[in-house]
């Protein structure tokens, strides 16, 4: 505890003695006057009761004299009058009777009067009643002035006489007791002037006491303190008397030169803090900002007043502040140690800094924390500093490590290895590790370490760099090695040596290499003598430095006469400029050029062309010195090619017109599809609506006729389909969607394709699968195709009971599989199978109607398959197609085959809203207007018509169609163009449309559905399969609406 603390203790004492001391002097004077009032009381209480004691013996010798004796009114009138003369007592009254009556009393005019005319006070008639009754006497203090006492009377005849004449008598008593109370009052009184002169003269000298002792020397310390409070410098106090209050003033004095001394101190500590670069933060024990410095706000862009009662890491911390070093200073502050860290902050404009934080607890008398006090120093230069020293550290370390040079130091003194970098852990076969702090003579020959470290003297003596061009070093892994020592002494800022750095470059690859070079030029110069080429060389300005003896036989010039001329020069004048363009810009590379041709002149003055190839030459120290080339006679050769090139020009323009033919035939194609499909599409629509019996009954022959119709329709549509993919395979545009598929599926379907066919000429269909095969990748729509076709044929060539089958099985060594389509028909003669595959080829048979194109189609889809077909035949037995397929063994597994349903099989209920749905038909067509119209109304739908795109949109702005159906080739406008039009239109975004068309060319179904079609069909439409796509389309918008 500090001197200063010492006396505050010290005036703290005194001051309590002198707080307690005025209680107990007031305590006491309250005694004194206490116990003269209670002693007053006392006096006046033995007064009273000597009154009483009086009035008592008064009444009992009335009563005793009374007792027994037979006394008429008079001789007891006398009596009372006797007893009247007694000063104290006021009156005497005899009661007796009922009502009560006085019969005697010392005021005769109330004689024989009743007591309530004498008396108006009930309670005393109560009292005198109550006396006679119980028979004791009874007394009442009225006020100050009177005292009546009442005794019980009776009065008998003689004294020998038992009863008493009367029983209901009594004698009523007054005492005046004015005087005895006057006496009381002013005793009282006497004595209370006593007591307070006493107490005002005990005051009186109390108060000059303590205001001599005290009260004084007490004003004196407050002056002196208000005026210590009202001015900055130190004001002493007089000096007092050397009692308790001058002790405390001599106390207050030291304390006051203490405490300026202190103040003196805090100034200098302030001054310093303030104007510290370092951050001063004050909290309290909950860490909440109490005070900071200016460094803080310059640090940090925080002022005082935003940041008092707030946590400094609410607000300092950031992201790249360490989440580790913040549990740490929580675990500090919470137990109330003192600790150092480094810390990562970020001020009030988001700059990030970093700073060392000491931090130090603040605990009271009791060691209880009351605050926490922070010093924080900006290190973010020192750890820029830093950290670029360690980068650079870093890197220097990594060039030393990386360089491909021997690099090590040793210590000037005993030369012992302070580094050693892994090249020459590589050279020598040596460790770091095991290098470091060692000697040559740890790992070489005596005689070999002497002469290193005689080197090492030897730079250390002179400081001058010592470099051995060429020394034998001899490697633990490598063997003797030669190599290019450097040495040299590294001085300190004292000038003093503070290393030997050798550095040493090892040489034994490019001696080697120098050796082989020489031996390699020779081999060069014998070869190029020996060459049919011309070897040249030039500089880098492409001037001839050397040239083979060739080049006479080419050009006609000796080397000498071209050496220190320009290559280009003798070139002919029309290739100069060209050779210029060709060749330089790989000279201004150092790049090699090849099989460059030019026009050379030959001396005698015909023309050469030669083939010339160069790549740039690099002196030992790796600098571009030139070129090295060989140039070659390819003038024949040249002529060859020229006239390979007439050949193909010409052959260019062949395919040209071939291409354009190619593409005349497929506008064909494409324009016959769409003539004879649209026909077809209102003759099969016509049909399929007659055969339902929407206008009428049909009767038998009829439907007979329209089945005859509806066969040579789909006939004619099959042909048209052949023509087309034959067209596409032909073309390149055959596309296969090859994808995993169920075999089994697919030879089912095929077969049901052909059972009604069979079951009308009562031939037996048989089957046999393998069912180690279950899947195949193929495209499913293609390889039905195939099957269908070649079971067609079996059906049609076969007569009647006869038997058609279709087998498959795998073949896993050959990775293949084969698939067998059998019958017992007519047979194909041998001559005639070289022609089988060939299209619009028939075989010489007239008894079955067919175009030739079934079988090539089947080939050529086999061979997109990667497959081939194979028929065995013969004549009135039957044939067998066998097709050959690709197929991975590991495609088996045990999963049952199925079949999904497909467009045309599926069906969809649709919950018909009470509105039907408006369907808008665009077309050119009437005929095909009028099938689709009357069959979708037939089947619930209401239509629109629009014979062009223009039309269509028209229609479709005014109407809203729930479906467009849509043709693509049409005048006006076509079907694409008003697709585009409507879906850029967002009131049409999710009308379903249906594109329709008779082309049926490679790419039109990617074109429609790319303009924004939902469905594409090509015609002749089927109208069944037109409205489950149409529902289908219709059950997708319903069902989008409900999720949506």
């Amino acid at each position: 505890m500090s001197e200063i603390e010492g006396k505050y203790q010290k005036i703290k004492y005194l001051s309590l003695r002198w707080k307690f001391s005025i209680p107990l002097i007031a305590l006491g004077l309250l005694g004194i006057i206490s116990f003269t009032w209670l002693f007053s009381l006392f006096f006046i209480n033995k007064i009273e009761m000597q009154v009483l004691k009086q009035t008592k013996q008064t009444m009992q010798i009335i009563s005793y004299a009374t007792e027994r004796v037979f006394i008429n009114t008079e001789q007891l009138q006398g009596f009372i009058s006797l007893i009247a003369n007694d000063d104290d007592i006021q009156d005497v009254l005899i009661l007796s009777g009922e009502p009560l009556r006085v019969i005697a009393t010392t005021n005769r005019q109330f004689i024989h009067k009743p007591l309530d005319a004498v008396f108006h006070d009930t309670l005393l008639y109560t009292h005198l009643v109550d006396a006679i009754k119980d028979n004791r006497p009874y007394y009442d203090q009225i006020n100050q002035q009177e005292l009546r006492f009442i005794m019980p009377l009776r009065f008998y005849e003689d004294f020998q006489s038992a009863e008493p004449i009367s029983s209901n008598s009594a004698m009523l008593l007054i005492v005046n007791t004015s005087d005895i109370y006057t006496v009381q009052s002013e005793t009282l009184w006497h004595i209370f002037s006593f007591s307070l002169g006493f107490v005002v003269l005990i005051g009186t000298a109390i108060y000059l006491l303590l205001n001599r002792l005290v009260l004084h020397p007490a004003k004196i310390i407050r002056d002196a303190i208000s005026r210590q409070t009202n001015n900055n410098k130190i004001i002493l106090m007089p000096r007092l008397a050397m009692d308790e209050i001058g002790l405390i003033a001599q106390t207050f004095n030291t304390m006051l030169l203490e405490q300026e001394r202190n103040q003196n101190e805090i100034r200098k500590l302030a001054l310093v803090v303030e104007r510290t670069n370092n951050a001063v933060i004050i909290t309290d024990a909950q860490q909440r900002i109490e005070w900071v410095n200016q460094g803080f706000t310059r640090m940090t862009g925080y002022r005082l007043h935003e940041v008092i009662g707030r946590v400094p890491g609410h607000f300092l911390q950031g992201v790249e502040t360490d989440p580790n070093t913040v549990q740490y200073m929580r675990q500090k502050l919470a137990e109330g140690n003192a600790f150092q860290v480094e810390l990562v902050n970020y001020s009030k404009i988001g700059r990030r800094y970093e700073v060392a934080i000491e931090t130090q607890p603040v605990c009271d008398e009791q060691g209880r924390i009351v605050q926490f006090m922070a010093i924080e120093s900006d290190i973010t230069a020192r750890k820029a500093a830093e950290l670029e020293i360690r980068q650079t550290k870093d890197f220097l370390n990594t060039i030393v490590s990386h360089l491909p040079l021997a690099l090590f130091a040793k210590e000037p003194e005993n030369l012992r290895f302070i580094l050693w970098n892994k090249y020459c852990e590589q050279l020598f076969g040596l460790n770091e590790a095991d290098v470091l702090g060692k000697t040559d003579y740890d790992f070489f020959p005596v005689k070999e370490a002497s002469l290193y470290q005689t080197y090492d003297r030897q730079v250390l003596n002179n400081g001058s760099l010592v470099d051995i061009p060429e020394e034998i070093i001899h490697s633990k892994t490598l063997g003797e090695r030669i190599a290019h020592t450097r040495k040299v002494a590294v001085l300190g800022q004292d000038k003093k040596v503070v290393m030997l750095l050798v550095i040493l470059e090892d040489i034994t690859e490019q001696k080697n290499a120098a050796q082989a070079l020489q031996a390699s030029e020779e081999r060069f110069r014998t070869l190029v003598e020996a060459s049919s080429d011309w070897v040249w060389e030039t500089n880098t300005h492409f001037i001839n430095v050397y040239s083979s003896p060739k080049v006479a036989d080419l050009l006609g010039y000796t080397p000498e006469e071209i050496q220190g001329r320009s290559l280009y020069s003798f070139m002919s004048s029309k290739e100069t400029e060209q050779a210029i363009q060709t060749i330089n810009p790989y000279l201004q590379t150092q790049k090699p050029f090849r099989f460059v041709q030019n026009q050379w002149l030959h001396k005698d003055g015909h023309l050469v062309i030669l083939e010339m190839n160069g790549v740039p030459m690099l002196d030992t120290q790796g600098k571009y010195i030139g070129y090295r080339g060989i140039g070659r006679d390819v003038t024949a050769r040249y002529e060859m090619e020229m006239a390979v090139r007439q050949q193909a020009q010409e052959l260019s323009l062949l395919n040209q017109e071939l291409l354009r033919a190619s593409r005349l035939k497929d506008e064909f194609l494409a324009n016959m599809s769409h003539e004879l499909r649209t026909p077809l599409n209102s003759i099969l629509a016509l049909i399929e609506i007659l055969q339902e019996q929407v206008y009428g009954v049909v009767n038998a022959q009829q439907q007979k006729y329209l089945s005859n119709i509806d066969t040579s329709g789909r006939h004619l549509l099959a042909l048209i389909n052949d023509i087309l993919d034959l067209s596409k395979i032909a073309a390149g545009k055959m596309e296969l969607e090859i994808q995993s598929t169920i075999l089994e599926g697919v030879c089912q379907a095929s077969m049901n394709f052909i059972r009604e066919q069979a079951l009308r000429k009562k031939i037996r269909v048989t089957t046999h699968y393998d069912h180690n095969v279950n899947k195949i990748e193929a495209d499913e729509r293609r390889l039905k195709q195939i099957l269908i076709n070649l079971l067609t044929n079996a059906v049609k060539f076969t007569p009647e009971k006869g038997e058609i089958g279709l087998e498959y099985k795998g073949i896993p060594d050959k990775k293949t599989l084969e698939i067998h389509i059998w019958d017992t028909g007519i047979g194909i003669d041998k001559n005639e199978l070289s022609n089988l595959f060939k299209p619009f080829t028939q075989l010489n048979t007239t008894q079955h109607e067919g175009t030739g194109l079934g079988l090539a189609l089947v080939r050529r889809l086999t061979a997109l398959h990667g497959g081939d077909v194979q028929v065995n035949s013969e004549m009135g037995k039957g044939s067998r197609f066998i097709i050959t397929l690709p197929w991975r063994p590991n495609d088996i597994d045990n999963t049952a085959p199925t079949t999904a349903p497909t467009a045309e099989t599926a069906t969809i209920e649709l919950h018909k809203p009470d509105d039907n749905p408006l369907i808008l038909i665009v077309d050119d067509n009437d005929a095909n207007i009028l099938s689709i119209s009357d069959y979708l109304t037939l089947k619930g739908y209401r239509t629109t018509i629009a014979h062009n795109g223009i039309e269509a949109i028209e229609s479709a702005n005014k109407l809203h169609p729930d479906l467009i159906l849509m043709d693509i080739q049409m005048p006006v406008m076509n079907g694409l163009d008003a697709i585009t039009h409507l879906r850029a239109d967002k009131t049409f975004k999710t009308v379903p449309i249906i594109a329709v068309t008779a082309l049926a060319m490679s790419g039109d179904r990617e074109r429609c559905l790319n303009v924004g079609a939902n469905e594409y069909l090509a015609k002749p439409i089927g109208l069944r399969h037109l409205v489950s796509v149409i529902e289908r389309l219709r059950q997708q918008v319903l069902d989008n609406s409900i999720i949506s």
